[in-house]
């Protein structure tokens, strides 16, 4: 095949993935529980890459569960269970990275504590995970991702995963990035989900009903209250706060715990 011929044959696939007969599909899970063994519900998309990016993020969103938090001064601030810009970042890797010549469809799983996003192939050039999230990148579809860019569907290219990363600055579960012979996964953690199915001891659910009367309480003022021992109090204090069922405000011994309040839906 001649250098024209190549040039042709991407050109016109790269037109058919665009337009509404294109062959490839996408699948999307919702699972109850943290396994594939229940399923919530299902569904397909197909049509053009842009209606299936569309499609896929819309459906993500809603199952993307808000959570209200209340602070001690009422103040209410709202979160996502998994940042919307992450969500599409993650999304548009998958459809511009993924090799085409691959009859396997884009599969996204939706668990109670994680979203993961399958693409077929492996990562082209001899990337690794870790140059990846340096921010190398190599342009399988590079048609593709010219004509995705014209439609404003790409923004800076090149910094999709960095900018995932960034967006999980701070919080416990750091993305992951899984490569394969044969797929690519980014998974992403539910940054609402509570270790709320951790067993709560007795001294951990004393915390909590102190705390239950609104009024902010130093760990000294735990401490005393339930009477324990400081290094304890403060690993307990620690446990609560990692799980998010309270937080914290201040410095040093000027710090302050209270009870997040939260309300999903």
């Amino acid at each position: 095949m001649d250098f024209k011929k190549k040039v042709e044959d991407r050109f016109n696939n790269a037109a058919l993935i665009v337009s509404d007969e294109n062959p490839f599909i996408s699948k999307v899970a919702v699972y109850e529980g943290l396994d594939v063994v229940t399923f919530r519900d299902k569904k397909i998309f197909s049509g053009s890459v842009v209606k299936q990016i569309d499609d896929a993020i819309q459906y993500i969103h809603l199952n993307n569960r808000v959570q209200i938090t209340l602070g001690h001064n009422g103040k209410r601030m709202e979160s996502y269970s998994y940042p919307i810009d992450a969500v599409r970042e993650a999304i548009m890797n998958a459809f511009v990275h993924r090799d085409y010549t691959m009859s396997s469809d884009i599969k996204i799983e939706i668990f109670d504590d994680r979203l993961a996003i399958s693409s077929p192939g492996s990562l082209p050039d001899g990337l690794t995970v870790e140059d990846i999230k340096q921010g190398a990148n190599a342009k399988r579809n590079s048609i593709l991702i010219n004509a995705l860019d014209k439609l404003n569907y790409i923004e800076n290219y090149g910094s999709g995963i960095r900018r995932i990363y960034s967006l999980y600055k701070g919080f416990m579960r750091q993305p992951e990035l899984i490569a394969t012979h044969n797929l690519f996964t980014v998974v992403l953690y539910n940054m609402n989900y509570k270790l709320n199915t951790m067993e709560l001891n007795r001294h951990m659910i004393s915390t909590v009903q102190y705390l239950s009367n609104g009024k902010p309480a130093s760990r000294q003022e735990i401490q005393d209250a339930l009477d324990l021992q400081k290094s304890y109090t403060s690993e307990l204090l620690s446990s609560l706060k990692k799980s998010g069922i309270i937080g914290s405000e201040g410095r040093g011994l000027a710090t302050r715990y209270y009870l997040i309040a939260t309300d999903t839906g």
